[in-house]
């Protein structure tokens, strides 16, 4: 090839052969480069990490041929950036990945990060043990010295004192000679028990309660990399029983958070947090029997806080799963919550990135134990309802989502839990949604099928608002939920169950099931700055009461509202300046009897094989019921249910 325009068409030829295998590079300089064949420097994004025989790239990432480090597998450069490279493989539990090398922050010794597959904390046997009650601290335990801190018995100070300086992992659990149930106050130093990187505080098999004194503000504080506690009790701590800050990866499971003078968790600029039941770290559930004592199950109970039962700020990578907050015992009625909510919210996500509330991923054994547990037969010894999270009878709302983002909420209970006895209202708002700039789902969404029935939401709204969303800079769906107010609290309805204002970005209502009764209308729209889509949901009251589905000033270009299914309520639409025209709707109104909400939960039809409109709605793909067994042959397809099998679809309910 002869260039006949100062070398363009080599220039072209070299790139093309180059620009295979490598991403991103800035050309900015091609017509000034001076070429001979495909000898040309490339000029790379500064992102890229150069490198030479002198100069060799961090980590396992590999020096190319061409001077870039590229991971041992030839995938994309991008895995070994110069600012932030990954860590190809991953890195051991509780090293993190910065500059493409695995290490502890803050820690000047890193033969953990480097060992080949070493035995983490809660994989090791226990090497610190607790001997006495006494919050003690000997001057041999700050020196590193285990034998002589246990001269005259081993505290948990001196346990965790010594994790701390003696290089980790470390493993501690308490003497099981000690008189149950043993409790621990925090009354000799002012500083909170410290748990140290690399750490495991184990209370498995012996009733342990962690108290605080007069002035104790906090009982565990957690600002370290790699930690595990779990089976404790908090109680009597007059800020935070557990305070997380600038940490990484740390679980908490089979914890009780209760009585406490502020926050039960408070969790601060940190990532990779995990309130559950110790699945992701492959700890198996106590296969204790059914009971209406919430303690006896495998869970985390966090209540009677005079704070917040649990908030996180300025945070990343949010697993909350297998928890109740705000609830204890089984409850039934107003006067139940009484002492066991949190004074303030349940939960409080602000300015959080990537966040699950909810339903874990099970494995196909606990499901199979699930399916026995619901049909009585077998093994019935495993419940897994526990997984959900149920946020009951706090006095400052269920969850608040404020700024943040890529949140998803799958089998979370509001006011109530999926298949368990709690009942019991959040007062003020129970799921309120604000400023969020990344998008956010509650109910099962179509990229988490792996949960099947487990992610299906629940929220109770006797007396309060069931959800408020406002100013949203991106995307809102709710899905496959039912929204239900029996009225049998006492309490006066709410003037609506739904507030949706200012929208900035899409909000989405799929497959709801939104029954009972609210005093002004089921759903408030103001100000829709971006569509409002209301698809395949259920709108049911039986009080006679005349009002409307939709109220407020509502521009119908913006909303869209077809499939759905109203049974009870006088009209469609009413709009600030009188009744909207809702000809375009695509609405079926007043269904026969049987397909009526059965009063039991206000969603399931009496006999859905002989529903009149169960065909009515779109297929959403939802392809679920959160019943297995139920509904088979023909099931409703508006309001939170949709058909299972492709049988079930095809039979004609005319």
């Amino acid at each position: 090839m002869e260039s006949k325009s100062g070398g363009l068409p080599w220039i072209t030829a070299c790139i093309s052969l180059n620009a295979m295998h490598f991403r991103r590079w800035k050309f900015a300089l091609w017509f000034s480069l001076l070429l001979a064949a495909c000898s040309f420097d490339p000029i790379f994004n500064d992102d890229y990490q150069r490198c030479s025989a002198d100069n060799p790239c961090p980590g396992d990432c590999v020096c190319s041929s061409v001077g870039i480090c590229l991971p041992p597998n030839g995938t994309a450069p991008d895995d070994c950036l110069s600012e932030d490279p990954d860590c190809v493989g991953g890195c051991n539990f509780g090293c993190r990945c910065v500059g493409g090398l695995c290490l502890l922050p803050g820690r000047d010794d890193q033969s953990y990060c480097n060992e080949l597959n070493p035995l983490t904390p809660y994989e090791m046997d226990a090497d610190l043990v607790v001997t006495t009650t006494d919050d003690q601290l000997d001057r041999e335990a700050q020196s590193g010295d285990a034998i002589g801190a246990g001269a005259n018995g081993l505290s948990l100070r001196e346990a965790l004192t010594l994790a701390r300086v003696k290089p980790g992992p470390h493993h501690i659990t308490f003497d099981s000679n000690l008189v149950q149930p043993v409790t621990l106050r925090s009354n000799q130093h002012e500083l909170p028990w410290q748990v140290p990187s690399l750490c495991y505080l184990d209370g498995r098999g012996i009733d342990v309660t962690l108290a605080g004194e007069a002035g104790k503000e906090v009982g565990l504080l957690v600002n370290s990399t790699g930690v595990v506690i779990s089976d404790l009790t908090l109680i009597d701590f007059e800020s935070e029983a557990v305070k997380i800050r600038n940490s990484a990866e740390v679980h908490l499971f089979r914890m009780r958070i209760q009585e406490n003078g502020g926050t039960g968790l408070l969790v601060e600029n940190s990532e990779d947090i995990w309130l559950g039941r110790g699945r992701e770290l492959a700890f198996e559930s106590p296969k204790n029997p059914p009971s209406n004592d919430l303690s006896q199950y495998d869970m985390n109970v966090i209540r009677s806080n005079e704070g917040n039962g649990v908030e996180v700020s300025n945070s990343s990578g949010i697993y909350i799963y297998g928890s109740f907050i705000g609830y204890d015992l089984a409850t039934s009625g107003p006067g139940d919550c009484i002492g066991r909510g949190n004074a303030g919210a349940g939960i409080i996500l602000n300015e959080v990135r990537e966040a699950i509330v909810g339903a874990q991923e099970i494995s196909d054994d606990e499901y199979e134990s699930w399916l026995n547990f619901q049909s009585g037969s077998g093994d019935t010894s495993y419940n897994m309802f526990p997984g959900f999270v149920a946020v009951g009878c706090n006095q400052d709302g269920g969850v608040r989502i404020s700024g943040g983002g890529d949140i998803q909420m799958p089998g979370l209970g509001l006011g109530n839990s999926a298949q368990m006895s709690p009942y019991g209202q959040n007062n003020n708002v129970n799921l309120e949604i604000l400023d969020i700039v990344g998008p956010v789902s509650f109910g099962p969404s179509p990229w988490m099928t792996d949960l099947e029935i487990l992610a299906f939401g629940i929220v109770y709204y006797d007396g309060s608002l069931a959800l408020h969303i406002e100013n949203n800079e991106a995307e809102v769906v709710l899905m496959g939920a039912q929204f239900v107010n029996l009225g049998n609290l006492g309490h006066p309805f709410p003037e609506y169950a739904i507030k949706i204002v200012n929208t900035q970005a899409p909000v989405r209502l799929y497959h709801l099931a939104i029954t009972g009764s609210a005093a002004q209308a089921a759903i408030l729209l103001e100000n829709p700055g971006d569509e409002v889509s209301i698809i395949n949901t259920l709108f049911w009251r039986d009080d006679g009461v005349d009002t409307p589905i939709l109220a407020g000033a509502v521009d119908s270009t913006r909303l869209s509202f077809h499939h759905n299914m109203q049974f009870g309520f006088s009209r469609w639409l009413l709009g600030g300046d009188g009744d909207v025209d809702a000809s375009n709707f695509e609405v079926f109104d007043n269904p026969v009897f049987s397909c009526n909400p059965d009063s039991s939960n206000g969603v399931v039809p009496k006999d859905p094989v002989t529903c009149l409109h169960v065909n009515a709605g779109a297929d959403l793909g939802l392809d679920r019921s959160p019943f297995p067994g139920e509904h088979v042959g023909c099931a409703p397809d508006i309001g939170a249910f949709e058909c299972v099998t492709e049988a079930c679809r095809n039979v004609s309910c005319q």
